[in-house]
């Protein structure tokens, strides 16, 4: 993370251990997180190109129906992928790590409900300093398990 501030991570699996955080090849020590937020996805903003595309069909649909066709198919198309992909951003969440430092690690979270159990969780580790975790996230399948027996309880309460 050298010269960049936001990494950005799309991992399988985050590790609590003891008084470390970890994924892949990185491992952040929680006595230096100086913040924990969870964050939606940024919308993406429509394509204001299609419209015109749609217009210039207007404009040549006297001349020629095909050329006219293929403009209205063609924003179609475009239009239809923007909001497809509006709403599988809509059901992505991230979790951001700011460190003491002022850099950040940005977790992609395919579950909003998985992803507020993780905070609960996290939420309790740093609450309890004086416990040792041993717990693994499974973002892929949206489980965790305690090996470290601290016995988590994971409900929806907020802070």
């Amino acid at each position: 993370m050298i010269g960049e501030k936001i990494s950005t991570i799309n991992t399988d699996f985050l590790k609590v251990k003891g008084d470390l955080i970890c994924w892949e090849n990185t491992m952040i020590q929680i006595s230096n997180i100086s913040m924990i937020t969870t964050t939606e996805v940024a919308g993406l903003p429509f394509p204001v190109l299609s419209l015109l595309i749609i217009c210039a069909g207007f404009a040549v649909a006297s001349e020629s129906i095909g050329v006219a066709m293929v403009c209205w198919i063609i924003s179609a198309g475009w239009i239809m992928y923007w909001y497809k992909q509006c709403q599988e951003r809509s059901r992505i969440k991230k979790l951001n790590f700011i460190l003491n430092s002022g850099g950040m690690y940005t977790l992609i979270f395919n579950d909003k409900n998985f992803l507020n159990q993780v905070s609960s969780v996290l939420l309790e580790i740093l609450v309890n300093k004086n416990r040792k975790a041993n717990i693994t996230f499974n973002i892929k399948n949206n489980t965790f398990t305690d090996d470290s027996k601290m016995n988590f309880t994971v409900d929806d309460k907020e802070c």
